[in-house]
């Protein structure tokens, strides 16, 4: 399957390459909406086009609303599908996303099983998709239903009754030492968002500052409890 995966934050990057490699997938990657714009037609050129275009709705540069339109301007909805992936699951942001001319969306954070569906129901058969088959995954080993169980870290978060650990495992393919990891990129990449937010709200960025809200809302690897 030829995939494009449109998305500016690099967590999500991860957290999506992941996902579809636990499915024996592999994404192109494109920062915002203008590199996608580019690449679609680079592939329709090269006679490989993408059999789907998962396409962040925020992003710089290029928004995923906007580049959807410029890619619909040459390649229809029944040619080459676009779903939006979107922190925000307000029916004003899904009503964009289909004036835009996509086929459907996924909420964000990522539930894989949402994913699979949306991809079963978008992707079309054509010549040779499907005739590489991907090698099968393995089953969660020991090692890492050991750390799932016993991490210091995970057993601490689970005691707090603030972050849903097993829902958090669930979007990171059951991988902890995974998840951990994406944790501590989370923490660190985004401790400042709500500093960061205020600053372009007082500066009079409203733009910026949903932006920010976006991406804090869209980019969290586990669920809150209190707050998300």
């Amino acid at each position: 399957m030829r995939l494009l995966l449109v998305e500016d934050d690099p967590t999500n990057q991860a957290v999506m390459l992941d996902i579809l490699a636990s499915a024996g997938l592999r994404a192109d990657v494109a920062d915002n909406g203008q590199i996608a714009v580019h690449q679609v037609q680079a592939r329709f050129t090269e006679h490989l086009p993408y059999d789907l275009v998962l396409m962040d709705m925020q992003m710089p540069v290029m928004d995923g609303v906007s580049a959807a339109r410029l890619i619909r301007v040459t390649h229809p909805a029944e040619q080459l599908p676009i779903v939006a992936m979107t922190a925000n699951a307000m029916k004003v942001d899904r009503d964009r996303c289909m004036e835009a001319g996509m086929n459907g969306f996924v909420t964000k954070p990522i539930n894989p099983d949402e994913l699979w569906r949306t991809l079963l129901a978008n992707v079309k058969p054509r010549e040779g998709l499907g005739r590489l088959q991907p090698k099968a995954v393995p089953a969660e080993d020991a090692q890492a239903a050991a750390t799932r169980d016993s991490d210091p870290l995970l057993q601490a978060l689970r005691a707090s009754r603030v972050v849903d650990v097993d829902l958090g495992l669930l979007r990171t393919t059951n991988n902890p030492t995974f998840y951990i990891a994406m944790l501590r990129k989370f923490a660190a990449g985004q401790q400042d968002a709500t500093l960061r937010a205020t600053q372009a709200l007082a500066g009079g960025d409203a733009a910026a500052a949903e932006r920010i809200a976006h991406t804090l809302k869209g980019n969290r690897p586990a669920q809150c409890r209190t707050c998300c």
